[in-house]
């Protein structure tokens, strides 16, 4: 299969190129949009006038968003209701929206992949069918109101895996760190270096997932480090040998760490 490639640039604005050069997309992550407006914040063209956010981006050549959604989120942001008012406003200004799914209720990423709670003691084979359930369940809410998303997104800088959790701060709910700035893993199902065939087969099972709601869905597997091309040759090299699927490559690239 001819994979294509999406590249994740500061982690709020990507780019999609899938055939031809003229497929270039400009878009914006607003995942964190709902949260700030209701802090307070405010967004403002260069003449200094207070716009609607999507409103002002689409001034600017923007022409679709990314959504992340959590499984059970403390609060009402990035919930499958949050996702669906931003998914239905970025429609009603004609621009394309990308579906990020965590699988968790919370932050994941390549220092932590946090199993949602209500999987937290979950066997492999149930936290599959959980992983299921949740894709299409999203997808679906968006398809009965008219949302067709371009793209999904099946994990989240799965760069070390998805679903393991590690120990955090009971205060801050952040991952603790020692001294050399590593995590402790406090339960593991598909960390790519223990558990490399369940990594395969969550990725499998969010692709198909998707297909039975949306089939002309463009899958995503995002990992960050896009320099690293070792990387990247590692984690797609165990997704393939292990079966699993996905149609474009997405990856995020910070330059701040990147040259650090």
């Amino acid at each position: 299969m001819k994979k294509s490639f999406l590249s994740i640039i500061f982690a709020c604005c990507f780019a999609s190129i899938i055939a031809q050069p003229s497929d270039f997309v400009k878009g914006a992550d607003v995942g964190s949009l709902s949260q700030q407006i209701d802090r307070g914040v405010k967004f403002h063209d260069k003449k200094g006038n207070e716009r609607e956010c999507l409103d002002l981006l689409k001034d600017y050549q923007i022409s679709a968003i990314r959504l992340r959604v959590w499984v059970n989120p403390k609060d009402q942001y990035c919930s499958k209701e949050d996702v669906l008012r931003q998914a239905l406003h970025a429609k009603s200004l004609g621009m394309d929206v990308m579906i990020d799914f965590h699988y968790s209720d919370w932050w994941a990423d390549p220092a932590k992949q946090p199993i949602p709670a209500a999987w937290e003691n979950h066997s492999y084979r149930k936290m599959k069918k959980d992983l299921r359930n949740h894709t299409i369940e999203v997808l679906t809410l968006l398809k009965d109101n008219g949302i067709t998303p371009r793209w999904v997104q099946v994990g989240n800088e799965t760069t070390n895996g998805m679903l393991w959790s590690v120990k955090k701060d009971p205060v801050t709910g952040w991952e603790v760190k020692d001294e050399n700035g590593n995590t402790t893993i406090t339960k593991s199902m598909g960390h790519i270096k223990t558990e490399p065939k369940h990594y395969a087969g969550f990725i499998r099972t969010g692709y198909e997932a998707v297909k039975e709601v949306f089939p002309d869905a463009i899958v995503i597997v995002h990992l960050d480090n896009g320099f690293d091309a070792e990387l990247y040759d590692y984690n797609l090299g165990i997704i393939d040998r292990y079966g699993g699927k996905y149609d474009t490559i997405g990856t995020t690239l910070y330059p701040y760490w990147a040259l650090q």
